[in-house]
């Protein structure tokens, strides 16, 4: 009988930093954006500040992006 074929096993610090890397690259953007707006839009900032929820710098960051989008679209 033929065995299937064993693939080397990879150490696991190879995976823990890969996954370490990709996340960090789909978090940086969303970090950059929201520290933008916290130093261009103070007024968000302080609704987070004194409700403790962090919706408005969601809605803030979605319509940014969405405003960008729109921008990108109508300059191609």
């Amino acid at each position: 009988m033929d065995r299937p074929a064993q693939h080397p096993k990879r150490p696991w610090f190879l995976t823990a930093i890969t996954t370490a890397g990709l996340v960090s690259a789909a978090l940086a953007p969303v970090f950059a954006v929201g520290t933008w707006l916290l130093f261009t839009d103070p007024n968000v900032a302080g609704e987070v500040a004194a409700g403790g929820s962090v919706a408005p710098l969601v809605n803030a960051i979605a319509e940014t992006l969405g405003r960008a989008l729109v921008r990108l679209l109508v300059y191609l």
